[in-house]
């Protein structure tokens, strides 16, 4: 996973098997070595989803790790001081939990964009799940076995565009390879002049379209 290394991982896993699983976000970083996690690697974790059970969406708890991590780190400097705890208590007394931000969630696209951005794949969904009785009822082939139909054939795919790189042809004129991704997999076709040029303000990143392409 992108920004979370061996040893974050293993001072999380450690701190779950030693005390049982977290309760929340705070809770996680309390009981993790503060010198084993940033928030980087919070952020990563919440964005791929690994913090789901701890409460609220990830939209919430991402805007909570600044403030677990301060408090956790905070922690950690009030008890290498030694300081007295409260009442002849083994511990200080840790100050409540602050509650949820009241913010709205990441809309579908927003939170698959992040997931697959620390991860490199979707994991919860995928962004033509909304589409998928489309895609059924209109795709004639899946990218997955497009070999399998050889080249010259002709297909019509229902699928999102992932990616636009756009390139000069010979005349100076602006064309594209453009990358495909249905729920199997992904494919690049090129976008000669004349298409572009007709379909340029449909052809954009995250875009839903219906092609016809030949092999």
């Amino acid at each position: 996973m992108k920004n979370v290394g061996q040893g974050s991982c293993e001072a999380i896993v450690t701190a779950r098997e030693s005390g049982g699983p977290f309760r929340s976000i705070a809770d996680l970083c309390r009981r993790v070595d503060v010198r084993a996690i940033n928030r980087r690697v919070l952020e990563s974790l919440v964005q791929a989803g690994a913090c789901d059970a701890l409460g609220g969406d990830r939209a919430q708890l991402i805007e909570m790790v600044g403030d677990a991590i301060a408090r956790a780190q905070d922690t950690a400097r009030r008890a290498n001081q030694e300081q007295v705890a409260l009442f002849g208590e083994d511990r200080a007394l840790e100050p409540a939990e602050p509650p949820l931000p009241d913010i709205p969630p990441w809309p579908l696209s927003e939170r698959l964009r992040r997931e697959r951005e620390v991860l490199g794949f979707y994991l919860s969904d995928h962004p033509l799940a909304p589409y998928r009785d489309i895609v059924r009822a209109r795709s004639g082939a899946e990218i997955a076995r497009l070999r399998e139909l050889g080249d010259g054939r002709e297909a019509t795919l229902v699928a999102m565009v992932a990616g636009v790189k756009t390139i000069s042809d010979r005349n100076g004129r602006p064309m594209a390879f453009v990358t495909l991704e249905d729920f199997t997999g992904t494919v690049e076709g090129t976008v000669f002049a004349d298409l572009y040029e007709r379909n340029r303000a449909a052809i954009i990143q995250g875009a839903v379209l219906e092609t016809r392409a030949r092999i």
